[in-house]
């Protein structure tokens, strides 16, 4: 009886956990709401977050053993069908980027302003 309550309790969880997607080529996690806290980690397009919370700006999401903050304009509710890392993969192979290549280039997103600006 109690393992058939545990796992109802399981589906349940999972049913009603929302999932977010990187859109952007790079995208960084942040340990604060901020885009310029400390960064957790870096993922590419498409990678799976858990969403935990909705913070305005920012969600705070986990993926694996990382809990952060992302900024709301690179995610989406579904995956991105024009990731250039799926689309252009033999390329991303050849520039061979290291860790701080991925960092630097999902900083320059990060910092990147969004809107209009009035004249």
């Amino acid at each position: 009886m109690r393992n058939i309550f545990l796992f109802c309790l399981f589906l349940q969880s999972s049913v009603y956990a929302r999932f977010l997607y990187a859109t952007k080529p790079y995208v960084q996690m942040h340990q604060n709401k901020s885009r310029y806290s400390r960064v957790i980690s870096n993922f590419e397009c498409n990678q799976p977050f858990k969403m935990i919370k909705d913070h305005g700006e920012f969600f705070e999401v986990s993926y694996a053993a990382y809990k952060g903050f992302i900024l709301r304009e690179l995610v989406s509710s579904s995956k991105a069908k024009d990731c250039p890392q799926d689309k252009y993969s033999k390329f991303f192979e050849y520039l061979q980027l290291d860790i701080s290549d991925m960092h630097y280039w999902g900083r320059v997103q990060d910092l990147y302003i969004y809107g209009e600006v009035n004249p």
